[in-house]
């Protein structure tokens, strides 16, 4: 018997769902944001036991993060969904909370990696180093 990976993904219900927060979010919040962003990975990290999900989770993260340090010229949309998908992951109280160990990072995987999934499709440059 061949085990087959499992994998998880957004309903049209959460992807509706998710899009409408994106569309207000806070621009404003940027700097919070992007200050709690190591200190949340230093906190995984110092776990020492990864999942290959987290492993995943934490390069999309950087990836995101970097695409607005780096201070490439992006939309508003554009950083409006990073900024979501990076407090997404910061929030310790989400769909999954973080304090269930490597499991509560699954939901922050989905929605990271949705979040990277959309950007990649028309606006790779994002993240692209220059």
């Amino acid at each position: 018997m061949t085990l087959k990976p499992i994998t998880f993904h957004l309903t049209k219900e959460d992807i509706d769902r998710y899009q409408k927060l994106i569309k207000k979010f806070p621009l404003t919040s940027e700097e919070k944001i992007l200050n709690q962003i190591p200190k949340k990975l230093e906190a995984i990290l110092r776990r020492k036991r990864y999942s290959s999900f987290v492993l995943e989770l934490i390069g999309n993260v950087e990836l995101l993060y970097l695409a607005i340090v780096e201070g490439k010229p992006i939309s508003e949309e554009i950083k409006r969904k990073i900024l979501f998908a990076l407090n997404y992951f910061i929030e310790e109280e989400d769909e999954i909370p973080d304090n269930l160990g490597m499991l509560g990072f699954l939901d922050d995987a989905v929605i990271v990696r949705w979040v990277v999934d959309d950007i990649m499709t028309e606006n790779s440059e994002v993240f692209i180093k220059a």
